[in-house]
């Protein structure tokens, strides 16, 4: 069996070449480096060629030229004295239906204002879901005849009736944040029907309930039936970045086979501190660093954001520039990513038209295949737009066309997204998510060897099973394994980390992952430390989970070992608390998950891979980022 390692990162994933294995003993799980990295204490300024001018006790700002753009960015931009506090970026309204005087469209909205006024306080139509439907239905007039008008009119509806803060109906709804983009989700969305019912959900849960999953027809949905008998190929952050090749043992001219990154560069600040400037600069400059601390070629995809505003991208369906509102974006990473040399020209084209997605052959013969998640995304708003299509933006399309390609050719295939499908089924819309399920069910395990998120900055893994997964209580149908990376941007009460797989060049089975961490709880420090942060060896999957779950040592780390470790978590509560520390990397602040109800909850989340199916599992046991609410 001819292994190599893969890092992923996520939020900041990676692969590595590596010698032949031969033998059962080969196969234990043994640190690939050292034990751990202390980073150095100052920005290695190796990192970029230039820099502009700075005080002592001031960050270097690098003076990065962008290849793509052709131009330098200014230091204003990211110079923490003068962050801006508007994205001064155009906005996109739909084209009014009339041509009308600005004192005819301010009357209008007052009117229109007024009538919403009247269903929400008025008895003539009772339940919060009933009076916000037709609200919406009202509000559409007003995106479809005065649309420039529609983000003061939300703001003031918002302040007026306490949907929020002041200051927060301001970032939610003004034109230069999401006002613009909620005024085209009104002017092209059936705001009677299921769209209603999502952007009521969305306002707020108070207001009408998370609508259920829509049945789907796959009559026709994939160009080919499935094999009745399919065979499967035998074997055959700076700091961080600074860290993977001592810790991987990848150092010294010694590479990865590839890195698989899934998504998420740009800061988490809020809307009114970013724009299309900073979101080019962060993937200029993250690949930039990629590009110098990582060997070996970087498969990257677009994190929800990694986009402006954050999580917002429009389908190709809406009329005019309205589908190419983030086209500036794709054309950009596709540019970058051609330039660094990860992708060919033929994948470039193909993420400039399919919204950053492309599928390529990496030089092991992998195909690789990823896709924009931002379209299954519940904060993209313009997802509540023909909700009852779950294609809406063809990016489904795209996937299956490429998948029956590697099926028609013997290829296997890696898929890489941001949001995970599935868990606790709280971040995707549910139809999406259903789509993609049933093509997960249809193309593997013979097609789709591994599948790959990150979004969550927290370390977990689903479970696909056949069927769509209508029996999930056996080994026998557990097809794939959906790996959800730990991330490199700690975000909330979590460790920073990431993680290297050693896989099987023959069939690309995952055969170890090794994850490593800092310990965030230390960071305050480093101020008056001669040192940075230091990352050290968190575990071994293999060592972690096999023995317990009675796996063998030279077998995959596929879809049936998880699905044995969820059998093992049944009855083996240590297994249970040992998972929730690790999903938390290690965190100090993690909570403890001790109770039957916390470990029935993980074992279903691990066992739902779709919306429909983590609504399933007891609630408020997802996240080890604060504390839990669940009951039991």
């Amino acid at each position: 069996m001819l292994a190599f390692s893969v890092l992923a990162l996520a939020a900041f994933a990676l692969t590595q070449s590596s010698a032949q294995i031969s033998g059962q003993a080969s196969l234990q799980a043994s640190i690939p480096g050292s034990s751990s990295f202390v980073a150095p204490p100052a920005f290695p300024t190796s990192a970029f060629p230039t820099y502009y001018r700075a005080e002592p006790t001031q960050e270097p700002q690098p003076a990065l030229y962008d290849p793509v753009l052709k131009k330098t960015y200014p230091l204003n931009l990211t110079d923490p004295n003068t962050i801006p506090s508007n994205d001064p970026d155009p906005v996109y309204y739909p084209t009014p239906l009339a041509n009308l005087s600005s004192s005819e469209a301010d009357t209008i909205i007052d009117d229109i204002v007024s009538q919403i006024s009247e269903i929400i306080e008025g008895d003539s139509i009772t339940g919060n879901c009933s009076k916000c439907v037709a609200s919406l239905e009202i509000a559409k007039n007003a995106a479809l005849l005065a649309p420039s008008k529609v983000p003061e009119a939300m703001v003031s509806l918002c302040q007026t009736y306490k949907l929020h803060s002041n200051t927060t109906c301001e970032q939610d709804f003004e034109a230069s944040t999401f006002g613009a983009i909620w005024t085209q989700v009104l002017a092209f969305a059936d705001v009677g029907g299921l769209d209603g019912q999502y952007i009521c959900n969305s306002l707020s849960t108070t207001f009408c309930p998370a609508p259920a999953t829509s049945p789907l027809n796959t009559t026709g949905l994939f160009p080919k039936p499935k094999p009745a008998n399919v065979s499967i190929p035998q074997p055959s952050g700076l700091a961080a970045l600074e860290a993977v090749g001592p810790l991987t043992g990848t150092g010294n001219g010694s590479s990865f086979g590839w890195v698989t990154y899934t998504g998420d560069l740009v800061s988490h600040d809020p809307q009114t501190q970013l724009s299309r400037a900073y979101t080019e600069y962060a993937e200029d400059s993250i690949y930039t660093m990629f590009k110098e601390y990582l060997r070996g070629p970087v498969f990257p995809v677009l994190g929800n954001h990694d986009s402006n505003p954050e999580a917002i991208d429009s389908p190709h369906k809406l009329p005019g520039p309205l589908g190419q509102q983030q086209s500036w974006n794709y054309d950009h990473v596709a540019g970058l990513w051609q330039h660094d040399g990860w992708i060919d020209a033929a994948a470039a084209q193909q993420a400039r038209t399919h919204y950053g997605a492309y599928s390529i052959k990496n030089q092991f013969g992998l195909r690789i295949i990823t896709f924009n998640t931002d379209f299954w995304y519940r904060s993209n708003f313009l997802n509540f737009i023909n909700t009852t299509d779950p294609d809406n933006s063809g990016m489904f399309s795209f996937m299956i066309n490429e998948l029956q390609a590697a099926e028609d050719a013997g290829e296997q295939v890696w898929i890489q997204g941001h949001v995970l499908s599935g868990w606790d089924g709280s971040n995707p819309i549910p139809n999406p998510s259903n789509l993609f399920y049933q093509i997960v069910d249809r193309y593997s395990p013979h097609v789709i060897r591994n599948v790959f998120f990150g979004h969550t900055h927290e370390d977990q893994v689903m479970v696909y099973y056949a069927n769509n997964g209508t029996t999930r209580n056996s080994s026998s149908s557990a097809l794939v394994s959906g790996w959800i990376g730990p991330s490199v941007t700690p975000l909330t009460n979590l460790n920073s980390g990431f993680r290297m797989y050693e896989v099987d060049t023959g069939n690309f089975d995952i055969y170890e992952a090794y994850t490593w961490y800092a310990d965030v709880n230390s960071f305050h420090d480093f101020n008056n430390s001669v040192t940075g942060p230091t990352y050290k060896f968190e575990y071994s999957t293999r060592e972690a989970y096999g023995s317990p779950s009675d796996w063998p040592v030279d077998a995959p780390l596929n879809a049936t070992f998880w699905h044995g470790v969820t059998e093992a978590m049944q009855t083996n509560r240590s297994l249970v608390e040992l998972f929730n520390t690790y999903q938390g990397k290690s965190s100090v602040k993690s909570p403890n998950c001790t109770s039957d109800a916390c470990a029935a909850a993980k074992v279903c989340y691990i066992r739902s891979g779709s919306v429909p199916l983590g609504r399933q599992c007891p609630q408020g046991f997802s996240s080890v980022q604060s504390p839990y609410t669940g009951t039991g």
